[in-house]
């Protein structure tokens, strides 16, 4: 029996965001920088004066299995159309994966999702596809491992059928040290633009970039891929305590090259 580790805590719940209407003006006196960003804005669906941080994009969801097609019996899953077919079976906090489509087949393989139950297991997202552009379809899963008030654990893991490995979105219950650098960059240029000013939203370091709710599902967006994230940043009280009341939440987009994750695009809800 194969053993594939991707012990995480994190979400997997469908979700779309909207998109406001393109609209792009100039004037003798606009930049080249301007224009150049004022093209890309329209070309994304995004109104030219939006500040960057309300900059939403709208993308099509591509689930494998309609979720209303789920069949759960006892703590075996099974999902099947006409393109593939797929087994889950929860054993002793285990679950076993039986996979099969025209891109290959997972037999047998374990996966560590820790902290699984039937509630849960039934959440679990199936979506095969190109993930990171080499040509080959990957299976991506995205899964939920426990929830309750004011928290969603869940995570995304991509199997390459070529290379017969498992990649992990996310790193324990939270961000990778490399996201956590990139979403605290991001914040940083909001900044520039009195992003903390306006939200109040206040981030001191990448060590800040927690978050108690993720909800990964993979879109498409223009012809590309884009796995999505919504989290959570805890507010804070005037005694300084976390209070989830004013919490903000924002969507993260991330593509996948060469086994990689990279932050592409980020706003808040």
């Amino acid at each position: 029996m194969k053993r594939v580790w991707i012990g995480i805590f994190l979400a997997g719940v469908v979700l779309i965001v909207g998109c406001q209407s393109a609209s792009t003006t100039n004037t003798e006196n606009t930049t080249h920088e301007n224009v150049a960003l004022q093209e890309v804005q329209a070309a994304s669906g995004v109104a030219v004066d939006t500040p960057p941080w309300k900059q939403e994009r709208i993308g099509n969801t591509c689930e494998l299995f309609e979720s209303s097609k789920i069949q759960l019996d006892g703590t075996v899953m099974n999902l099947e159309n006409g393109q593939a077919k797929a087994h889950l079976e929860l054993i002793d906090g285990n679950v076993i994966l039986h996979y099969q489509s025209e891109s290959g087949t997972i037999d047998n393989t374990i996966l560590e999702w820790s902290t699984m139950t039937l509630e849960t297991l039934a959440m679990t997202k199936f979506y095969e596809l190109d993930i990171d552009a080499d040509g080959q379809k990957e299976l991506l899963i995205s899964y939920t491992q426990g929830k309750g008030t004011g928290n969603h654990f869940g995570n995304l893991c991509v199997y390459d059928f070529v290379q017969q490995t498992m990649t992990t979105l996310f790193e324990g219950n939270t961000f990778t040290a490399k996201q956590k650098q990139e979403i605290y960059a991001q914040f940083q240029q909001w900044n520039q633009n009195d992003f903390e000013q306006e939200t109040g939203v206040h981030v001191e370091s990448p060590d800040d970039i927690t978050s108690s709710y993720f909800k990964p599902m993979v879109i498409e967006y223009q012809g590309d891929y884009k796995i999505q994230v919504i989290f959570v940043l805890p507010g804070t009280g005037e005694s300084g305590r976390v209070r989830y009341e004013n919490r903000k939440s924002f969507v993260a987009w991330f593509t996948m090259r060469d086994a990689q994750f990279q932050l592409d695009a980020m706003w808040m809800e």
